[in-house]
């Protein structure tokens, strides 16, 4: 049996290589997963400062930016500190 990922074929298909590391995944999954997880944190946020939300966080669907009250919150933009390593 051919160890090579049945995805990108270039890697060994390891438990580490599908979680984080093949990159046919990281087209998409790895993002999908990576907006759920804000999201969720989003809605989280928007619960504290007593912004509406829906019940349920998967069910959450973040506007990119929106001043509510005194909290402006943003959503799924590119931070101007990305990549600097900070």
């Amino acid at each position: 049996m051919d160890p090579k990922c049945r995805l990108c074929g270039r890697f060994d298909e390891t438990i580490d290589h599908l979680v984080s590391g093949c990159p046919e995944l990281a087209k998409t999954e790895y993002i999908h997963y990576h907006k759920m997880a804000a999201a969720h944190m989003h809605w989280k946020i928007c619960k504290e400062f007593g912004i509406e939300v829906k019940e349920q966080w998967y069910e959450h669907e973040p506007k990119a930016t929106g001043p509510f009250h005194q909290v402006e919150t943003l959503f799924a933009f590119q931070s101007p500190w990305f990549g600097l390593g900070c």
